[in-house]
This record gives C-alpha cells, structure tokens and sequence, in this order.
C-alpha cells in the first residue's frame, strides 16, 4: 500500500499539474471563486436527477443559458461571464469529486483515474480550443468558454457517476 503521505502530495501534484495543463482562461477561472447561490442551484439539480435521471440535460448549461439570455449579456465578453460563473461551480464538482474518488478506490484504480483525468483535461484544451482555430473571431470566444463548461460539466456528471456507485460493486 502506498502511504497517505506520498498520495497527498502526489494529488495536491496532480490537480496543480491539471490545472497548468488547462489554458489560460482555466487558470484565471481557477482563480476566482464559484458563486454560492449557483453552486447551490446546481447542486440541488444534481441531487433532484441522482441516480440514472437526466443529469446532463437538466443540469449542464443551468446557470450560463439563463444569463446569456439577459439583456445586459448581449456582447461575447459578457456571454463568457455567464459560461465561466456555471464553468466555476463544475470546476469546483469535478475536483471534490476527485478528490472524493481518491479515498474511495484502491491504488490501481486511483492510478487509471489519476492517469485517464490527465488525458481528458488534455483533450479538454484541445478540444474547446479549437474554436479559436475555426471561428478566428469575435465569436470564438463565446463558443471555447461554452465548450470549457459543458465540457467540464460532463466530466463532474461521469466522475459523480463513480463516486455514486462505489460502494455498490
């Protein structure tokens, strides 16, 4: 068994080596701090649709589609306000929930995960940046943080999925 000491450090490693892998709008979401209320709102729709319910379509996009929807979010750099406050509240799911994971599954597994969040939060960048590689405008902007919270929303929902079932196999 690995000591509690080495797996410590080891996360606290990992998670600083996730987030410099992500791009510089991650690491400037990282931080600032999610808002209570919507951490709290989605919350309430996690646990509403637990189990096999429709997490993903009910939940992702809660906080950022109502706040691009309002007037005063008109612009591109307002429309990335709204999707990186909802992006901030999964930020904050899928660490916990990794963290959580940590405890909860012996050493090979913590391995495989530890190893399989590495490659997603990779593919995470490559992915919701290529926006910028296709759009090259003003737009692009709106559709990458887009991609980064329903990305990142996605990601919370399978690793909750996990921590939901540990104890069950």
């Amino acid at each position: 068994m690995i000591p509690y000491s080495f797996l410590s450090r080891f996360v606290a490693t990992a998670l600083l080596a996730l987030v410099a892998a992500g791009s510089a709008s991650l690491v400037l979401a990282q931080a600032q701090k999610a808002d209570p209320r919507d951490a709290a709102t989605i919350q309430d729709c996690l646990k509403q649709n637990a189990g096999e319910g429709p997490r993903d379509k009910v939940c992702i996009g809660l906080i950022a589609e109502a706040c691009v929807k309002e007037p005063k979010h008109e612009s591109a750099a307002a429309a990335v306000t709204c999707h990186v406050r909802e992006r901030l509240v999964w930020d904050d799911i899928v660490v916990k929930t990794f963290e959580q994971l940590r405890l909860k599954v012996d050493d090979m597994q913590w391995v495989k995960l530890r190893d399989m969040q590495r490659k997603w939060n990779e593919g995470l960048k490559q992915t919701c940046e290529f926006y910028w590689e296709f759009s090259r405008g003003t737009a692009a902007s709106p559709l990458s943080e887009a991609c980064y919270r329903r990305e990142t929303a996605r990601r919370a929902i399978y690793l909750l999925y996990f921590l939901d079932n540990t104890g069950k196999r």
